[in-house]
């Protein structure tokens, strides 16, 4: 019924209006350029940002668990971590206090530069030697585990696309806390820290095959149920929020 409204010339109209920016686009710069002129506050590197995920370093989340587990079994293999849009860091401090990091573990912070410098800051106030900020793809190259935790409905190319060009590629890689549908992928706008942003809800089923197609084999997935988000008069495209972990054959 949804499908039909949205098609009819008056009624469509309508709901469009009514939903604002909450629509589906064919890709993350239509999202993007959708609510320009809502975002005041800096979106990604705002402020409120950096706080809100600083304020999750002290207790894991229900979605941590399975990152968790799985960090607790591979501990002996990993020494090197990709943090791929890592903010401030914020999740090395939550998992350190669970699993107790060794004191030669190299955390590589991968994200935009105000964050970078923010990330920084808490290193040297925490006194924390084991963050490394970086600013290109280029330094996951190599790395025991590229971690990418609500990060990689971020960006209009696919996670795989840009692992594939690494050498040598990372010898595990760990998705968390991202929206992905059982159908064809698509751009919309999810709700940020006080301001909408841009996000491509992948297909979940063709991003495990792009995995596999590079060379990975799929450990485990799993559901997240702590996080919710859907499309307004699009109950055709449902999104539901998952993590999954590879590891390179």
């Amino acid at each position: 019924m949804l499908s039909r409204l949205r098609s009819a010339p008056l009624v469509g109209g309508l709901l469009r209006a009514a939903v604002g920016y909450n629509r589906v686009y064919p890709d993350l710069k239509s999202a993007a350029d959708a609510i320009a002129a809502y975002q005041s506050k800096g979106g990604h590197t705002a402020p409120e940002a950096a706080e809100l995920h600083m304020s999750f370093a002290d207790k894991a989340r229900a979605s941590d668990y399975p990152v968790l587990f799985h960090l607790k079994g591979a501990a002996g293999e990993i020494r090197s971590v990709f943090d791929f849009g890592g903010c401030v860091g914020n999740l090395f401090y939550c998992y350190d206090g669970y699993l107790r990091f060794a004191p030669d573990l190299e955390w590589r912070l991968y994200d935009l530069p105000d964050n970078l410098e923010r990330a920084r800051a808490i290193a040297a106030q925490r006194g924390e030697s084991r963050i490394r900020t970086v600013a290109n793809l280029e330094d996951a190259s190599g790395a025991d585990l590229f971690l990418a935790s609500g990060s990689m409905h971020y960006f209009d190319t696919p996670l795989a696309d840009m692992i594939a060009g690494l050498a040598p590629k990372p010898r595990y890689v760990l998705i968390n806390r991202t929206p992905m549908t059982s159908a064809p992928s698509f751009a919309t706008v999810q709700a940020g820290y006080g301001e909408p942003v841009a996000a491509m809800i992948y297909n979940r089923a063709s991003t495990i095959e792009s995995f596999e197609r590079i060379g990975y084999r799929c450990v485990d997935q799993w559901d997240v149920h702590d996080l919710v988000m859907a499309v307004p008069l699009h109950a055709d495209k449902p999104i539901q929020y998952a993590g999954m972990l590879f590891r390179l054959a």
